[in-house]
């Protein structure tokens, strides 16, 4: 933590008591390129899909998925399969659970509602 910034920023510190922190510049910048990607792709969603009914579905199902990713596959120190199944686990599938049907039903009525306020202004012209 002491080193972090100048890990990040230099690519190196110059104290030998430092860990190494050879990969923190690459991976910083491959950070701020793909965050920056992901909100680039969240405006194109919004303006070619309908509305924010898919971004909301993306991004309440991205972090129980990326949990449960986590859970089978180990990053360090590397990316490797290691299945930890903890009791932990439960509370992230409790959470997919209540999560996909609640989107499944909401994006279903969402699109219901849209077909008859559709139905509702070809009628009204």
């Amino acid at each position: 933590m002491k080193y972090g910034a100048q890990c990040n920023y230099t690519g190196g510190c110059n104290d030998p008591s430092c860990d190494t922190c050879e990969h923190a510049l690459a991976a910083f910048w491959v950070y701020i390129v793909a965050y920056s990607f992901a909100n680039f792709m969240y405006f194109v969603m919004i303006q070619f899909g309908e509305g924010a009914v898919y971004l909301t579905i993306l991004m309440t199902i991205t972090t129980p998925f990326v949990a449960l990713f986590f859970v089978f596959f180990n990053p360090s120190p590397d990316f490797h399969w290691d299945p930890d199944i903890k009791f932990t686990l439960a509370y992230r599938l409790v959470g997919l659970v209540i999560v996909v049907p609640a989107l499944c039903f909401y994006h279903k009525f969402t699109e219901s509602e849209i077909r008859d306020n559709r139905t509702l202004d070809i009628q009204a012209e």
